[in-house]
């Protein structure tokens, strides 16, 4: 009796490739498919439910910890999960072999929950924004398809999670960062800071992409619902200039216009988020300037230096200041009463007279306020509002130079030379 019980048990695995569900469990059983009905209902659950603190607290999936990557992955996971879907990303390394929901790794743990978290936080160790590329595809930018549970994806550093777009155009979305940590993800109104068609990028490798489902595998890109190419097309005729660009992608995705009060809190909203954007970059920099001479190095290699300056940054962070003053010119700006639009005067006001004591004292204790660059790593470590941020940058005199003091990069003379101020 005991052989023929295993004669039948190696039969049943010669038969199915499994053992027995009662041996060997998946993660969750599948009762769905992907379908463009299950992916809109998907989006709207990623509006309606993915907030800045689904990792962090108040969820079942809280305390996990996440890094931009890791926030797309695991939105699109936990969906699957809720709904008994089929869930499959390329294994890391290996084209040939996919991980799914099917896999009996943590089966011995308790189903549901228990079992979940485990295979979540393994796939979110294992990838990152290089294995996104395989796993998404790009879209067309159209209203049909630039919807929540899309990502924007920056060619191997970074991805954010489309939650909403606005009947102006302007999207919602959410970005966790590195390295991993629990921690709130940051929600923020506008458009990345990054443009498509990175030269570095292979072949529609960046830009706004949709999650394959797993019958997309092996199968052409070009086939698959909803793919597009003209974001890449439209980026290389705009020169890959992120202003223009994006108000193309929000002229496509628009329903009604914005209205001038909106787009001057926006844009303000943007010239800080830059500003503070700049100044991580240059934390980032000291902090690998600071390993490098504990090594015994002192200077970056060509490779790092070219990826560790930032001239392209300081250009768009210009570029949005002149945006502001474009809005100025629309004829309805003398009559506009908003908070933002005077911080918007304030800056130009300042900028144009070469004087920032032309503005109240109290103007710019306010203003200060509200966005100071001198309260972050990275920044030039005393107070500094837009105003100066844009004299400085206006007159060419902050470094893009990753090897300069911080001081230098925001445009304030040292009194000592950069320790590595002897670098190319």
């Amino acid at each position: 009796m005991f052989r023929r019980i295993n004669l039948t048990l190696i039969l049943l695995i010669c038969l199915t490739g499994t053992l027995p569900s009662t041996a060997f469990s998946a993660v969750w059983n599948v009762n769905a498919q992907w379908d463009e009905a299950a992916e809109q209902r998907y989006s709207q659950w990623v509006e309606a439910n993915f907030d800045a603190e689904f990792f962090y607290r108040d969820t079942p999936y809280e305390n996990i910890a996440t890094d931009c990557a890791d926030a797309a992955y695991g939105m699109r996971m936990v969906f699957a999960f809720e709904n008994r879907l089929p869930f499959a990303i390329r294994q890391p390394g290996d084209a040939s072999r996919l991980i799914t929901q099917a896999s009996t790794q943590f089966d011995h743990l308790p189903a549901g929950l228990p079992r979940f978290r485990a295979f979540l936080n393994w796939v979110m160790a294992i990838t990152n924004t290089a294995t996104l590329v395989h796993d998404t595809y790009p879209v067309r930018i159209d209203r049909k398809q630039i919807r929540p549970g899309i990502i924007y994806l920056t060619w191997r550093t970074h991805a954010m999670q489309i939650v909403s777009v606005t009947p102006s155009g302007v999207i919602r979305y959410l970005e966790s960062t590195a390295p991993r940590a629990v921690r709130p993800m940051r929600a923020i109104l506008g458009f990345p800071h990054q443009v498509p068609a990175d030269p570095r990028a292979a072949r529609h490798g960046d830009g706004f992409r949709r999650f394959k489902t797993p019958q997309d595998y092996g199968k052409p890109e070009q086939t698959l619902a909803g793919y597009g190419s003209e974001q890449f097309e439209r980026a290389r005729e705009f020169q890959r200039e992120s202003l223009p660009y994006y108000d193309w992608v929000q002229l496509q995705l628009a329903t009604e216009p914005e209205s001038l009060a909106d787009r001057a809190r926006r844009s303000v909203f943007a010239v800080c988020e830059l500003t503070y954007d700049r100044a991580s970059a240059i934390e980032e920099t000291q902090d690998l300037l600071r390993d490098l001479r504990r090594q015994g190095r002192r200077c970056l290699s060509p490779a790092e230096r070219d990826e560790h300056s930032t001239p392209t940054r300081d250009r768009l962070l210009l570029a949005s200041f002149q945006y502001l003053e474009r809005l100025t010119h629309h004829e309805d700006w003398p009559s506009l009463k908003s908070r933002h639009r005077s911080f918007i005067d304030l800056i130009l006001g300042a900028a144009r007279d070469d004087d920032s004591d032309n503005a109240s004292a109290h103007s710019r204790a306010a203003f200060r306020q509200w966005c100071d660059v001198g309260e972050l790593d990275g920044g030039p470590g005393r107070s500094m509002d837009l105003v100066e941020v844009f004299q400085l940058l206006r007159d060419q005199r902050m470094s893009a130079n990753p090897h300069a003091s911080s001081l230098e990069r925001w445009g304030i003379p040292s009194a000592t030379a950069a320790a590595g101020s002897r670098c190319p």
